[in-house]
C-alpha cells in the first residue's frame, strides 16, 4: 500500500454470483475459476511484485467529489479487467481486490458464499468494515453470517464498526447486543489487529467488547449518544494493550471517562476534540484529565484537548510539568479562559521538560468557524510571554504551531492576524524556536494596514490536517503506518 493510498470502500469484493442453493458446480466465479495463462513473458513481468501492485492500482484510477473534497479509489472494473488478462497480473490483482471489505457496499451473503467456497481469499482482506444496520436488519435469516466472516478474517489490521445514530428504536437493545457479541468474536480472530474504529457506540460497551491482545489505536466517533446503552460488563483480569485513544464528538460524563483513561496498561497517546455534552451541566477541566492520565505519566508523548464541555474561565494552562516525557501538546485556545493571560505559574505547567511542539488551536468548539477577530493584540501578546518564558527557562520548546484556518475572509481595523504571528516569528526565530501557522485566506498586500514584509512561507504540512487531527508531525507518522499495511 502507497503512503497515502486511501481506504477502499467502495464496491471491491468479487462475490460468486450463484445463490448457495443454486444446482451449479461451485466453481467460484469467472474472475476466480479462469485466468488466462501468461504465454509472454515481457519486460513488465521482470519488476518486482510490490512494483506491479502499485501500477495496477495508479493505473486504475477512481475520482468523486464528496463534501470534503476529493477522494481517489481504484476502479473496481478495471482491476478485475486487469487480473483476467493472465495468471500472473490474476495472482497481483487478487490481493488488490480483497485488501478492504466494507459490509455496507456488499451483500454480506453473498461475500459470506465466496468466502466459504474460496477459503485462499480470506488472507487478502487487511481492512473491514461492519455497519450494524446492514449486519443486524430484520430481513437476515442467518445471524451467523457476520460472525463466520469475522472469524474468518484472521489478517485484518484495521476494523471500523458503525452503529448508526438513527438506528436506535425497535430491537435496539438486542443488536447492540448482538453487535457486541460479534465484535468480542472479531477482535479475539484477528491476532493483527492494530486499529479499531467505532461510530456511535458507547465507551463501556468498546471496553466490554474488545478482546484483543493486539490493538493499539482506539478511535471513538460519537460515543455515548444514547442514554439506554447496554450495559456490558468489563473484563478486568488485565489492562488493554492500547496505546493511542482519540475521541470525537463524544457525549459520555466524566466518571465514564475516567473508566476509559484507567483502562489502557500505558497509554502514549490522547486525543479529545468536538466533546458534546449530553447535559449542560457536565463540566470537564484540565485538573479532571491530569489525574486520570497520572496512570499513563511516563509514558504519556503526544495530547489534544480541543472543546472541552463547562466554564473554564478560570483555567488557563494543563500541567504538562506532572508527565516528563510529553513531546506534543494541542490546545484550543477557547479551552484556556476567558480573561487570556500568561501567569509565570501557568508557563511553569506548560513548559514540561519534553515539550517540543506546542499547537494553539483557534477553531471555535460550536462550529469549527473562525474569525480574523480571534487573533487580536490579546493573543499576540499571550504568544509572545509564552515563547520568552520558553527561551528564558532554557525550555525544551522548538515549535509552535497555530490552528488558524478561517472561512471568514472579512477585513477589519484590528490589524492583521497573521501579521501579529510573524512579528512574534521573527523576534524569537534568532534563539532556535520556530513559529508557524496556516496559510493566510487573504495575502497582506490586499489587506488594508498591514505590513509588505509579512508576506512569509507557511508551513505546507498543514494542508493535509483535517479538523481533528492532532499535529502535522502525527500526520507524517500516520502516512508512515499507512505504508506498513
Amino acid at each position: 500500500m502507497s503512503s497515502h493510498e486511501p481506504l477502499l470502500t467502495k464496491r471491491q469484493i468479487i462475490p460468486d454470483p450463484s445463490p448457495p442453493s443454486s444446482k451449479k458446480a461451485c466453481t467460484g466465479s469467472a474472475f476466480h475459476s479462469n485466468p488466462v495463462p501468461c504465454r509472454q513473458q515481457g519486460s513488465i513481468f521482470k519488476l518486482p511484485q510490490e512494483l506491479l501492485e502499485l501500477i495496477i492500482t495508479f493505473a486504475a484510477p477512481y475520482i468523486y467529489n464528496t463534501c470534503g473534497g476529493r477522494e481517489y479509489h481504484f476502479s473496481y472494473r478495471t482491476v478485475s479487467n486487469v487480473g483476467l488478462t493472465c495468471r500472473w497480473l490474476y495472482s497481483i490483482a487478487t490481493p488488490i481486490l480483497y485488501r478492504s471489505i466494507s459490509l455496507a457496499d456488499i451483500e454480506p451473503s453473498e461475500l459470506h458464499y465466496t468466502l466459504q467456497t474460496n477459503p485462499s481469499l480470506r488472507q487478502y482482506c487487511r481492512i473491514l468494515s461492519i455497519d450494524a444496520s446492514i449486519i443486524f436488519a430484520p430481513s437476515w435469516a442467518n445471524s451467523g453470517v457476520a460472525d463466520d466472516i469475522v472469524s474468518w478474517l484472521t489478517n485484518v489490521k484495521k476494523l471500523h464498526v458503525h452503529f448508526s445514530y438513527h438506528y436506535r428504536e425497535k430491537g435496539y437493545v438486542d443488536s447492540v447486543g448482538s453487535l457486541c457479541a460479534t465484535v468480542a468474536k472479531a477482535t479475539q480472530s484477528m491476532h493483527e489487529l492494530d486499529s479499531l474504529e467505532c461510530t456511535g457506540l458507547g465507551f463501556k460497551w468498546i471496553m466490554g467488547s474488545v478482546q484483543s491482545l493486539s490493538l493499539d489505536t482506539l478511535t471513538i466517533w460519537g460515543g455515548g449518544w444514547e442514554k439506554k446503552i447496554v450495559n456490558i460488563p468489563m473484563d478486568n483480569s488485565q489492562d488493554a494493550s492500547v496505546t493511542k485513544i482519540s475521541l470525537h464528538r463524544c457525549f459520555e460524563p466524566p466518571e465514564v471517562m475516567a473508566q476509559l483513561l484507567q483502562w489502557p496498561k500505558a497509554l502514549s497517546s490522547f486525543h479529545l476534540t468536538g466533546f458534546n455534552a449530553r447535559d449542560v451541566s457536565v463540566e470537564y477541566s484540565f485538573a479532571m484529565f491530569e489525574t486520570w492520565l497520572a496512570k499513563h505519566e511516563t509514558t504519556l508523548r503526544t495530547l489534544t484537548f480541543c472543546g472541552l464541555p463547562g466554564d473554564n474561565a478560570d483555567e488557563r494552562a494543563f500541567n504538562v510539568s506532572a508527565f516528563p516525557h510529553l513531546e506534543c501538546l494541542r490546545l484550543s485556545r477557547w479551552d484556556m479562559g476567558t480573561k487570556l493571560w500568561l501567569s509565570d505559574s501557568d508557563a511553569d505547567k506548560l513548559l514540561g521538560p519534553s515539550l517540543k511542539t506546542f499547537t494553539w488551536d483557534f477553531r471555535r468548539l460550536t462550529d469549527q468557524q473562525g474569525s480574523w477577530r480571534d487573533f487580536g493584540e490579546e493573543e499576540e501578546n499571550w504568544l509572545r510571554g509564552f515563547a520568552r518564558a520558553a527561551v528564558e527557562r532554557k525550555a525544551a520548546l522548538k515549535s509552535i504551531r497555530i490552528a488558524f484556518s478561517l472561512f471568514d475572509s472579512g477585513q477589519g481595523t484590528v490589524g492583521y492576524p497573521w501579521g501579529r504571528m510573524a512579528r512574534v516569528r521573527d523576534e524569537f526565530e534568532p534563539y532556535g524556536l520556530i513559529v508557524t501557522w496556516d496559510s493566510p485566506v487573504l495575502p497582506a498586500e490586499e489587506w488594508p494596514g498591514a505590513s509588505p514584509q509579512y508576506v512569509y512561507a507557511v508551513d505546507d504540512l498543514y494542508e493535509y490536517v483535517s479538523d481533528d487531527c492532532p499535529s502535522p508531525g502525527e500526520m507524517e507518522t500516520i502516512f508512515q503506518e499507512e505504508a506498513l499495511l
